[in-house]
């Protein structure tokens, strides 16, 4: 990864879930609980790392500090949820429409990251989910790779 700061975000996912799977696996009910975190926990973390990677790009395009400062400022009230339309919407508004195909390519890798967003999004409606632990994971592993090629992309 390009950006400092996204990458010490994704290997925090990494390290909770070395400590997930040392305490995982010996009751059905607490893995499930476990599952729900880490989609809530997942999704948070990547919101972080889209903005970061996007005020990383503007920071080393322009000279104006107003302008990062907006867009840091912009993307934390407003970027939320981000699925793989949102994203390519976010990247495509910088006018790079090559980044859009790229990202468009990553089909079954947005579609993880969709899960992902979906499950947060039911657990913070009160809705039930079923996805497992080893599902989230899973959605995790695949979804990590939408977010490295934003960065790859853009710095």
């Amino acid at each position: 990864m390009n950006c400092p700061a996204a990458a010490a975000l994704l290997q925090s996912i990494d390290s909770t879930i070395v400590d997930i799977d040392s305490v995982s696996g010996t009751n059905p009910l607490i893995d499930a609980y476990f599952a729900k975190f880490l989609a809530v926990y997942v999704c948070g973390i990547y919101e972080e790392a889209i903005e970061n990677i996007v005020v990383d790009f503007v920071n080393r395009n322009t000279a104006r500090q107003e302008i990062v400062t907006y867009m840091r400022k912009h993307l934390h009230k407003y970027f939320r949820n981000p699925n793989l339309e949102k994203l390519i919407e976010l990247i495509g508004g910088f006018g790079n429409s090559t980044w859009k195909t790229d990202l468009r390519q990553l089909t079954s890798q947005g579609l993880a990251l969709d899960s992902i967003v979906n499950n947060k999004n039911a657990l913070a409606h009160g809705q039930m989910t079923t996805s497992t632990l080893s599902e989230i994971k899973s959605y995790y592993a695949q979804s990590r790779l939408v977010i490295e090629r934003m960065d790859t992309l853009m710095i």
